[in-house]
C-alpha cells in the first residue's frame, strides 16, 4: 500500500511540473515583465496566437495578450513553438530542463528530449537549437544534425531516422543534418557544410569571408531506396528558415534570398526584396516578408497582402511569421540594440545566435519585441506591455 502511495505521489509531482505557471496579461503587464522580451518564434494553435520567449510563452486571443506561461521563474527561457498537425499538438521546447512540452487543447504534458544513438546531446547542439517539422501524418524533432519521429502510439516514444553516409552519420557528436522540409510524396532534407562555422561564430566569419569560401548547404530526397542530391542551379547557400508550400520546398537564406526545392533542382525564386521571413498561407501559398516592404503572396506572382507594420527598424530586427487557418496573420519585430554602438554581444536568438551590438544600458532596457496581427488589410498591435 506504501509502495502504491510512493508511486502515485510521484506520478502527482511529476504531472505537477509539466503543468506551467500561468500569469494573467494584467500581471505581466503591472510588473513589467514583457518590456524587455526577445521573441524566440510564433505559431497558431486553436485560433490563438502563441509568442516564444526568454520569459516564458505568451499567448494571444482574438489581437489581446492574455496570459504569460512558465515552466522555470528563475529560467523561463521558452524555444518553438511549433504546431504538430499530424497528432493535434502544440510543442515547445524547454531548453534548461533539456526537455519538451506539448500542449493537447486540455492540458500539458512534458518530454524528455530524445537522446541520440551516441547517447548524449552536446553543449554546441543546444547552442543550434531544435526545431519542430509537421507533416500530415508525422511529426518530427529535428536538431543536434539528428531527426526524430514522434511516435505517441508507442509510449511517447522519439524514433531516431536512418540517413545515409552523406549526412554525416558518424560524426560525433553532431551529424550534418541541417533542416527538413516534409512535402507531398517526398521529403527534403538539407545538409550542411562540414566546415560551416560553429554556432556562435556566424558574425565573425563574415567578418573575415568565411562563408564566400564554402560550398554552402546541398539537398538530398529520397527517390525509393535510392537518395538524390538536388542540382543547384544558383550560388552557394546557408539556410536559415524553411517551409513548405504548394508542395514545393522553400528557403530563406542567410543573405535574405528565396530558394525553390522541386524534383528538378535548387532555383532562386525573383523577389521584390530582401526576404526576412516566410510561412505557409491558409491557401497553401509560400508567404513572406520583405524588410520594409511588407507580406507577400506568391501564387503566379506575388501579390501584397499588407504593408510593413513598423517603419522605425533602422537597427537590426528579427523577424517572425505566422499563419492562422482562418488566414489571419501575425508578425513580430524583436530590436536587437543599437546599430551605432562599436562594442558587440552575442545573444541566444530563437534556436540560433544572434550577434547584435551593445547599446548603452538605459536603451537596452527598452528593448522591446513589438507583436501584430492582421485585421483584414490592416495590422492591430498587441499590448504587451
Amino acid at each position: 500500500m506504501k509502495l502504491i502511495l510512493v508511486l502515485l505521489a510521484g506520478t502527482l509531482i511529476a504531472q505537477a511540473r509539466s503543468m506551467p505557471e500561468v500569469m494573467a496579461a494584467k500581471e505581466v503587464i503591472s510588473d513589467g515583465i514583457a518590456k524587455s522580451l526577445i521573441c524566440n518564434g510564433i505559431t497558431f494553435y486553436s485560433n490563438k496566437l502563441y509568442v516564444s520567449s526568454e520569459r516564458g510563452l505568451l499567448e494571444v486571443e482574438k489581437g489581446n495578450f492574455t496570459k504569460l506561461l512558465r515552466w522555470d521563474k528563475d529560467d523561463s527561457n521558452i524555444e518553438g513553438p511549433w504546431t504538430d498537425t499530424a497528432n493535434g499538438l502544440l510543442w515547445v521546447l524547454l531548453p534548461s530542463k533539456r526537455a519538451l512540452s506539448y500542449f493537447d487543447g486540455n492540458e500539458w504534458q512534458i518530454v524528455r528530449l530524445p537522446k541520440p544513438r551516441h547517447g548524449y546531446i552536446s553543449a554546441n547542439d543546444m547552442w543550434r537549437g531544435f526545431r519542430g517539422v509537421s507533416g500530415s501524418n508525422t511529426f518530427w524533432l529535428e536538431g543536434a544534425g539528428r531527426a526524430w519521429t514522434w511516435n505517441h502510439s508507442n509510449g511517447s516514444a522519439w524514433v531516431e531516422e536512418k540517413f545515409p553516409t552523406e549526412f554525416g552519420v558518424n560524426l560525433i557528436p553532431s551529424p550534418l543534418l541541417k533542416r527538413m522540409i516534409p512535402c507531398e510524396g517526398r521529403i527534403y532534407y538539407i545538409v550542411r557544410d562540414q566546415k560551416e562555422p560553429l554556432a556562435g561564430m556566424e558574425e565573425l566569419a563574415q567578418t573575415f569571408n568565411v562563408y564566400d569560401k564554402l560550398k554552402g548547404d546541398t539537398v538530398y530526397c529520397r527517390i525509393g531506396n535510392s537518395w538524390i542530391c538536388l542540382t543547384n542551379y544558383c550560388t552557394n547557400f546557408f539556410s536559415v528558415e524553411t517551409v513548405e508550400a504548394n508542395k514545393k520546398g522553400y528557403v530563406r537564406t542567410k543573405a535574405g534570398d528565396l530558394l525553390e526545392l522541386s524534383g528538378k533542382g535548387i532555383f532562386k525564386v525573383a523577389a521584390p526584396g530582401l526576404c526576412e521571413a516566410i510561412a505557409k498561407s491558409s491557401e497553401g501559398n509560400l508567404l513572406a516578408s520583405f524588410r520594409g516592404m511588407g507580406i507577400y503572396e506568391l501564387g503566379n506572382d506575388w501579390k501584397r497582402l499588407l504593408q510593413s507594420p513598423y517603419d522605425d527598424l533602422e537597427q537590426r530586427a528579427s523577424i517572425h511569421v505566422a499563419v492562422g487557418q482562418q488566414g489571419q496573420i501575425a508578425l513580430t519585430a524583436t530590436l536587437l540594440g543599437s546599430a551605432k554602438a562599436n562594442s558587440k554581444q552575442w545573444v541566444f536568438q530563437g534556436g540560433n545566435p544572434e550577434f547584435r551590438s551593445r547599446a548603452p544600458a538605459k536603451e537596452l532596457e527598452n528593448e522591446v519585441t513589438r507583436i501584430w496581427v492582421s485585421d483584414g488589410l490592416r495590422w492591430t498591435k498587441v499590448s504587451i506591455y
